[in-house]
């Protein structure tokens, strides 16, 4: 498998789906962003990683205002993926 299969392959097994919006981003962007989304938002951030995360979210929150991403499509995958986490 290749890069971006493999990051799809991890983000199932980490979320239990891969939501659209993730899927809607461009192969190389999805590789290279993936890895630091697990690293410090599926991780328990430190103090200098709050930074980070501010402008990573913003950064995300962007990127799925310019897919016009459907919200209630968006709120599914978000609860899917909240239920996997919890399992």
């Amino acid at each position: 498998m290749g890069a971006y299969e493999d990051t799809l392959k991890d983000i199932e097994t980490s979320f239990g789906i891969v939501p659209g919006f993730m899927k809607a981003l461009p192969a190389d962007a999805l590789v290279q962003d993936w890895p630091l989304m697990k690293k410090y938002v599926l991780g328990a951030p430190a103090l200098a990683e709050i930074y980070f995360l501010a402008s990573f979210s913003s950064r995300w929150n962007a990127m799925i205002h310019a897919q016009n991403y459907s919200y209630a499509t968006f709120e599914e995958e978000i609860h899917k993926i909240g239920a996997h986490l919890s399992k």
